[in-house]
């Protein structure tokens, strides 16, 4: 099983298309099923951090899943359901979240965007040590962001915790 498992030959490793399923999860790492390996879209990490703390995040991670960055997004995206509950299990098992990616900035840049629970994950991020000041690839900060795609309430909130 283990080289069918870790296999990427159709885009996407099938670890990660079995994510709604517990047990076979589970019989895949039990046989050598890597949690780690990626495919063209998202690692099995990534794509169980769209549900809210769902017993297979926890099995990837107890199996040595690497606490991918991407994950975090996926728990913060307006699409996925994972949301606070997962924000807080990934910065408690310590995953940096001030690292830059080209595509999203940092975690404190994606959150701008995310919805209704902007503020919140905002303020979460910042209390788990999110940096305010580290620069997207476009050398904007947070707050420069959110004044850029006229998220004013948003560039109050990043502003005026630093001037109060």
């Amino acid at each position: 099983m283990c080289g069918i498992s870790n296999s990427v030959e159709f885009g996407e490793p099938a670890l990660r298309l079995l994510i709604d399923s517990e047990s076979r999860v589970k019989r895949f790492l039990d046989h050598g099923a890597d949690p780690s390996v990626t495919g063209e879209q998202a690692s099995p990490l990534a794509t169980a951090a769209l549900e809210p703390l769902c017993g297979v995040f926890d099995t990837l991670i107890s199996h040595g899943a690497d606490l991918d960055l991407y994950a975090l997004f996926k728990a913060m995206t307006p699409r996925g359901r994972g949301g606070i509950p997962d924000i807080n299990d990934l910065t408690d098992r310590g995953i940096d979240i001030n690292v830059v990616r080209p595509e999203y900035g940092t975690p404190l840049h994606y959150a701008i965007t995310s919805g209704t629970e902007a503020k919140e994950k905002l303020e979460l991020l910042l209390q788990r040590g999110g940096d305010r000041i580290v620069k997207n690839t476009y050398v904007l900060t947070p707050a420069e962001l959110a004044q850029k795609k006229g998220h004013l309430d948003v560039f109050d909130f990043l502003l005026g915790d630093v001037w109060s």
